[in-house]
């Protein structure tokens, strides 16, 4: 069974499996009823199209407001967009082991806020690895965003700050503001 709760992917054996034979099994049953109580011709037809287009039209409202970057950020992180939150980018894809890359701007007090709240711990035990090249915490922040997202134009960060939590790992400048988080 596909199971992946932040990207969603446990939806696509639930419709195919057991919602789609609940629409045509109603669908079929309910156009049987239209027509042994004789209804009109142009009536069933509404009736029918209007079956399909409501669930449709729920279908499309729902992506659109599930796609938002407030819905976003409140998907992928479980917590609430702060409102000082700009330049809110994410990247990511969906499969079992779904992978996101999230990063943007906020007030310290609100980037700190969300660190309590995911209870991330700071990385104080950073090693650096002599065999990958890696000789500071600025290089291999360096090194994690601009593989992890080549088309992101990477700006440095003064002091980076690595806090690691259970899936997740959040990179912030010293100050608090510029933030990339990795899912």
């Amino acid at each position: 069974m596909f199971y992946a709760m932040r990207t969603g992917l446990y939806m696509v054996p639930v419709t195919n499996c057991i919602l789609g034979p609940i629409l045509l099994l109603i669908y079929f049953l309910g156009s049987w009823r239209l027509d042994r109580r004789g209804v009109g011709e142009k009536i069933a037809v509404g009736i029918r199209a209007g079956f399909w287009v409501i669930p449709a039209l729920w279908m499309f409202a729902s992506g659109y407001a599930a796609g938002t970057p407030r819905a976003m950020f409140q998907r992928l992180l479980r917590y609430p967009m702060p409102v000082s939150a700009k330049d809110f980018q994410w990247r990511g894809g969906a499969g079992i082991d779904g992978f996101y890359h999230v990063t943007f701007t906020a007030a310290p007090a609100d980037v700190k806020a969300m660190i309590e709240y995911g209870h991330l711990q700071r990385d104080t035990n950073f090693t650096l690895n002599a065999s990958s090249g890696l000789y500071s915490p600025d290089q291999y922040v360096s090194n994690k965003v601009v593989w992890a997202w080549p088309a992101l134009p990477y700006q440095p960060l003064e002091l980076p700050v690595i806090y690691n939590g259970t899936g997740i790992q959040l990179i912030t400048d010293g100050a608090h503001r510029r933030v990339y988080i990795f899912l």
